[in-house]
């Protein structure tokens, strides 16, 4: 999974791409947490390595920016 400010910023081999606010962020080491919302899929968790956020600035609780996947990465597990 991928995340970005811009959506062209975005892999060109993504099948999905969307806009989502970020809810939540948690440092893990090497890693970022990032829970989202997305008005289709509702919340979910975005795991980023920390090179993402050395950029301009921070991806901070409240932004929204653009995530995306390959199809390949997805997985749907039925909700009941």
């Amino acid at each position: 999974m991928a995340l970005a400010r811009s959506i062209m910023a975005l892999p060109s081999e993504s099948a999905f791409k969307a806009e989502a606010k970020v809810l939540n962020r948690i440092f893990l080491g090497e890693h970022t947490e990032y829970l989202v919302e997305e008005a289709r899929l509702g919340q979910f968790l975005v795991l980023s390595p920390r090179q993402t956020e050395f950029g301009d600035r921070p991806i901070e609780v409240g932004d929204s920016i653009h995530v995306a996947w390959r199809r390949e990465a997805a997985i749907a597990l039925p909700f009941e």
